[in-house]
């Protein structure tokens, strides 16, 4: 049997000298391969890795990105929720200045336990993500139905404000609809990073 995923990505290379193209809203999105930077020998994830999932995750993260530190129990209590549902979550490194080692030291500091994939082949431009963090949800078919901030204090005023006065998250929202086989409420959140 074909997996619903596997067909779903096209499964071009991100560097096939197509530099504008995007991932678009609820459409399928491309296969990559990067290197894992919390393993100590040299192991590649890519997304098709994960046709099996009910849903895919992409965390995009920088090492530098105080938003991301001032959002790390938040994002550890998504992981927590989702995993047992069948979620997969990948961390993507995408901070222009970081370093695999840096980001590893980072992500074990913060407990972060998936793997987290060094981008040098233009996943956050084909996402066209410019500033962490940013979660895009995939759904089993491999179509992008979110790309955003976590939840409704993901914003230049309100990011360091205490985990009970979120309102709404965006993620959780959307992989709810996403396993429940509804349509996306949000579909969008821009957020600060």
């Amino acid at each position: 049997m074909i997996h619903m995923l596997t067909v779903a990505l096209l499964v071009v290379g991100l560097q096939d000298g197509k530099k504008d193209e995007r991932a678009k809203m609820d459409e399928p999105v491309k296969d990559f391969k990067l290197k894992d930077v919390m393993q100590d020998e040299e192991k590649f994830f890519s997304l098709s890795d994960y046709k099996d999932r009910k849903a895919v995750v992409l965390f995009f993260v920088s090492d530098k990105c105080a938003v991301t530190w001032a959002y790390e129990r938040r994002i550890g209590r998504l992981f927590e929720d989702f995993r047992k549902q069948d979620v997969a979550f990948l961390g993507i490194s995408s901070g222009a200045n970081d370093t695999p080692e840096q980001v590893r030291k980072y992500c074990e500091v913060k407990n972060f336990d998936l793997p987290v994939l060094f981008d040098d082949q233009g996943v956050a431009a084909y996402y066209d993500v410019r500033m962490t963090p940013i979660f895009c949800v995939i759904d089993k078919k491999g179509v992008l139905r979110f790309k955003g901030g976590l939840d409704d204090c993901q914003t230049r005023d309100r990011f360091r404000e205490p985990d009970e006065s979120v309102k709404t998250c965006y993620v959780g929202d959307a992989l709810k609809a996403v396993l429940d086989g509804k349509e996306v409420a949000t579909r969008e959140f821009a957020a600060y990073g």
